[in-house]
């Protein structure tokens, strides 16, 4: 993309000097795109594409670069496309594992991520790099926390005391990422407890501390039940204890030895306990959302569904499901949503997975604000997620973030609808964040297919950071059915990644109103598909508008036609080498 400015002859006379500013020729102001992006962390090759589940950060890492002016000021927070463009001149640039530990648009000057006094995030970010526009670019993400591990050496227990609560002391505050280095001020206390019904036996103590080369003061004090404290115990050896980044220091000592007020005889472990991901960090604990009723994993979720519906005084039906567990939802009633519902899965943490609910189909009916699934992968579908099927209602919002529909969900269709009457089935918002649909095989209908023959309308579309891969078949892929739609139609795509496994002539989606406007924007978006020349990304007719920005396509495929310009940039990856950095 190129903006040219026309330079004329201009003639300044001041204090009878005179100077001439000329151009012999149009002066072009390019926006470079970024060619070539390597990312490691802690040495290792690193991506956070979506489709993989090694993820370091199954639901942070969409957006991980930042970009800033050479004066630290804010610029823009963009996902890691294979190129993307940046206008003519330097910046300042980097990643992180945890893009919602950044603050835009606070100054890079002033950007810090405090200490976590629950001593359990942990982030890796690069140190800022000054970039130029259209030159490779390399961030090296390092892992700027520790882990603290204190483990008891007793054999002895000791039944006067039923809890630790351990207090950990350090001048490290926080960690400044324009700096790159931590932050020292007044010193700061974490604090864990932690019961010990064995009486200490076995007792281990994990802690996520801000690494650098401070020592750490330790306090332990000993709990009864009624949590008074029973008697307090310091680790005061020679050896100062101090936490590196990316590794592990490992305290060991007798917890329960009555003869000590001060433990001076603890041995500390390092470098050879460095963590791997499977063991650093602990299970992510449940903390259930003010206003949510937590199901437990062999619990049904059916019985909350009627009673809360049942109900007049709940406004919203609101479910908390527990990350790596499984649920079903089956009763024919639960499955008519009549009022607004959100079932909330846990943001899994290291080593979870979203929770996993069967489900075979859900319709609607009545008039209500939303309806939003988050953190769930749906599995045991039947054909359709939401298979509407006569029903009346008026709804503001349909919302799937960071769902997911893997393993082959064979010719399922997200949204059908089926109506009698024009109009009586109304969405004002349909909209997918963070979500995955892959090893997806397509049938004859579409992901998407609203009613040919009625007027039931969706008029605004969303879909950020999403992956759409498969067999996307010979028919239409994504959406079809505006023709009937009796109002402006505004539609999204930012962020998503498409990818053709079948390799056939397919259609994306078919924008073709036919009584009234759209307006499709499509930003940041990837294609590609296993044969050359093969697809067609957008058909549309002269009621609808395409606004394209960003976008690419795999290195040495071209569309067969496009439906829109400008045509997306070639990537720097092959189809292949796409789909194998994806795990797909």
């Amino acid at each position: 993309m190129k903006r040219y400015i026309n330079c004329g002859i201009a003639m300044l006379a001041i204090a009878a000097a005179s100077v001439t500013v000329s151009c012999s020729k149009e002066e072009a102001y390019d926006t470079a795109v970024m060619r070539d992006l390597q990312m490691t962390l802690d040495g290792e090759p690193w991506s956070p594409y979506y489709g993989t589940d090694n993820k370091v950060d199954p639901t942070n890492n969409n957006r991980p670069i930042f970009v800033y002016l050479t004066d630290g000021s804010y610029y823009r927070n963009m996902q890691s496309s294979y190129r993307f463009s940046l206008e003519s001149g330097e910046y300042l640039v980097l990643a992180t594992n945890q893009s919602t530990y950044l603050n835009p648009p606070t100054s890079l000057n002033d950007q810090v991520i405090e200490q976590d006094p629950e001593t359990r995030k942990t982030f890796a970010v690069s140190a800022p790099v000054v970039y130029s526009a259209g030159s490779p670019m390399t961030l090296e993400l390092k892992t700027r926390t520790g882990m603290l591990r204190l483990r008891s050496t007793d054999v002895k227990s000791d039944k006067s005391y039923a809890a630790i609560r351990t207090v950990i002391t350090t001048p490290v505050t926080a960690y400044h990422v324009g700096r790159a280095e931590v932050v020292l001020g007044e010193s700061y206390e974490l604090v864990r407890e932690k019961d010990t019904s064995s009486g200490g036996v076995g007792f281990t103590e994990d802690a996520m501390i801000l690494g650098s080369d401070q020592p750490l003061d330790i306090r332990l004090d000993y709990l009864d039940n009624a949590g008074e404290v029973v008697k307090t115990r310091t680790l005061e050896g020679v050896d100062p204890i101090k936490v590196a980044p990316n590794d592990t220091t490992v305290v060991e000592f007798m917890l329960n030895n009555p003869d000590e007020r001060v433990t001076i005889n603890y041995n500390i472990v390092l470098g050879p306990n460095r963590w791997t991901e499977s063991t650093l960090y602990p299970s992510t604990e449940v903390k259930v959302p003010e206003g949510y009723t937590y199901v437990a994993p062999g619990e049904s979720i059916d019985d909350v569904i009627k009673a809360q519906a049942a109900d007049p005084s709940v406004d919203e039906i609101r479910i908390f499901l527990k990350a790596s567990a499984s649920y079903k939802i089956g009763g024919t009633s639960t499955n008519t949503l009549t009022k607004s519902i959100s079932i909330l899965g846990q943001t899994p943490g290291y080593g979870q997975s979203e929770a996993v609910v069967t489900v075979n189909s859900f319709t609607m009916s009545g008039t209500f604000d939303r309806v939003h699934f988050e953190n769930i992968e749906f599995s045991g579908l039947s054909a359709r997620l939401f298979n509407i099927n006569r029903n009346t209602f008026t709804l503001q919002e349909v919302s799937l973030v960071n769902c997911r529909f893997p393993n082959r969900w064979n010719q399922g269709i997200i949204w059908n609808q089926v109506a009698a009457t024009d109009r009586s089935q109304i969405v004002h918002k349909f909209r997918m964040e963070r979500c995955t649909i892959t090893n997806f095989v397509a049938g004859s209908n579409p992901l998407f297919n609203l009613p040919a023959a009625r007027v039931e309308p969706i008029y605004n579309w969303e879909f950020t950071d999403c992956l759409f891969h498969g067999n996307f078949g010979s028919s239409i892929f994504f959406m079809k059915g505006l023709d009937k739609t009796d109002g402006p139609v505004t539609m999204k795509f930012d962020g998503c990644k498409f990818l053709d496994t079948r390799g056939g002539n397919f259609t994306l989606c078919n924008v073709s109103p036919g009584t009234t406007t759209a307006t499709v924007t499509i930003t940041d978006c990837l294609v590609g598909s296993s044969k050359n020349g093969a697809g067609t990304w957008m058909v549309t007719n002269s009621n609808a508008t395409v606004n394209a920005s960003g976008n690419t396509r795999a290195k040495g495929y071209t569309m067969k036609a496009y439906g829109f310009t400008p045509e997306p940039d070639e990537a720097a990856m092959t189809f292949d080498e796409i789909i194998s950095s994806l795990n797909l």
